[in-house]
């Protein structure tokens, strides 16, 4: 089967890598030639000349070195946000602190280490801008590149940065509470995901995240997510914030559940417990960003509904697209953007990371079902689910025994 990158590579992507070091320049330009040939790539070697071939010519990304004299990468990826928020940014460094890194989780998108892989960053480059790509929208695409944080409603926020003061707090209690909202989720999964903390794999665990980063760094990353609590709360007025919650919790516990129902292992079921807990993340970007749209029109939203209302208003591309293309903008796994990317269409997925899609489809369509009335008697039939796709897979009578069990337990016991 093809995999996600094949699927979705565009034809060229223009690159500008900054590094005060010519010989690295060299060296990343020999690599992109022979692993990437149809990018178009240039070369600064300070902020500055960053800047001037900017405007000569913009770039979709820019990568640049953390640490160089006279202008720092954060204060470049600052210049560069502001002028040209559609340029995608990512930061490389070989030395890194606390500080720095915190600076610069608003500006960078993702992050690098020194000493480089360049597989690795073609690889995400390539991944983050084809998903970018796809958004058919320029005001879309412009509100995924300057997405810092997400909102969350200012209860959750709150508990956490309580249950991190206890100087006996237990990591186990701060995941559990992190994995009740998909917006903090995503924000720790970014910033472990990130080649500062020098992790060889990826990491889609919430639990495998607390722990890799440390409750100081957790803390810090709450404080930045968390002054958007106040924010979260007006959104109330659109769409629920508690229902969102508890929307995204259910269909995370049940991508868990029916994945340990395939047989799949536990690296899996918490994989795609995170994408359960994720497929929606595109919902909150939208709502967000046409908050007075909504207000004007006195629009309400339905946590069950499989489109916003904005999104056929504006005629842009999905909340699916959208929060694929932030998740992998951020750094998660191909697999958790792949499955948030076709959890509504998982018959366009034709990668080896398919069946998160289907599963995540299958989990969101059990959950809307079952919880909104319907006059159809089985889901196959219903407006949740691709019945026709499901049909062909012969999924038909496994899917109702499922819907049976599911209704027989409790979420807590999922």
């Amino acid at each position: 089967m093809k995999s996600i990158m094949s699927e979705l590579l565009p034809q060229q992507i223009s690159v500008l890598f900054v590094d005060d070091q010519p010989l690295l320049l060299k060296t990343i330009a020999r690599a992109i030639r022979k692993k990437a040939p149809d990018w178009r790539c240039r070369m600064a070697e300070s902020g500055a000349e960053a800047l001037a071939l900017l405007k000569e010519e913009p770039a979709d990304i820019v990568v640049s070195d953390m640490m160089m004299p006279g202008m720092d990468g954060v204060s470049l990826l600052q210049n560069i946000r502001e002028a040209y928020p559609n340029t995608l940014r990512f930061i490389l460094s070989g030395q890194s602190n606390k500080e720095n890194i915190l600076d610069s989780v608003g500006l960078a998108h993702q992050f690098f280490n020194k000493p480089i892989d360049l597989t690795e960053i073609i690889e995400a480059l390539s991944l983050g801008r084809s998903l970018y790509k796809r958004i058919q929208s320029s005001e879309l695409q412009n509100i995924v590149s300057s997405v810092k944080s997400l909102p969350t409603p200012k209860s959750v926020y709150l508990k956490i940065d309580s249950k991190l003061k206890d100087p006996n707090v237990e990591l186990s209690d701060v995941s559990t509470l992190i994995s009740e909202d998909a917006a903090i989720s995503a924000k720790i999964l970014q910033m472990v995901n990130s080649a500062f903390f020098g992790r060889s794999q990826r990491i889609d665990s919430i639990h495998e995240a607390v722990i890799a980063l440390g409750v100081e760094n957790v803390r810090s990353l709450i404080l930045i997510v968390g002054v958007t609590g106040d924010f979260a709360e007006e959104l109330n007025s659109i769409l629920s914030m508690e229902a969102y919650a508890n929307h995204s919790i259910q269909v995370a516990q049940l991508c868990r559940w029916l994945a340990k129902k395939s047989g799949l292992n536990h690296v899996d079921q918490d994989s795609l417990f995170t994408t359960g807990l994720l497929h929606n993340v595109g919902k909150l970007v939208l709502i967000s960003h046409f908050q007075d749209y909504y207000l004007k029109n006195g629009l309400r939203e339905d946590v069950y509904a499989k489109r916003l209302r904005v999104e056929d208003e504006k005629q842009g591309s999905g909340h699916a697209l959208v929060g694929a293309a932030l998740l992998a903008l951020w750094g998660l796994p191909a697999r958790i953007v792949n499955g948030v990317a076709f959890h509504h269409r998982p018959e366009e997925s034709s990668s080896f990371q398919s069946n998160y899609a289907l599963i995540v489809h299958i989990a969101e369509g059990i959950i809307n079902y079952l919880k909104t009335d319907n006059s159809c008697d089985s889901i196959l039939d219903s407006a949740f689910v691709n019945g026709t796709f499901l049909k062909e897979l012969g999924m038909s009578e496994s899917i109702e025994s499922r819907i049976h069990e599911y209704e027989e337990l409790s979420l807590e016991v999922l």
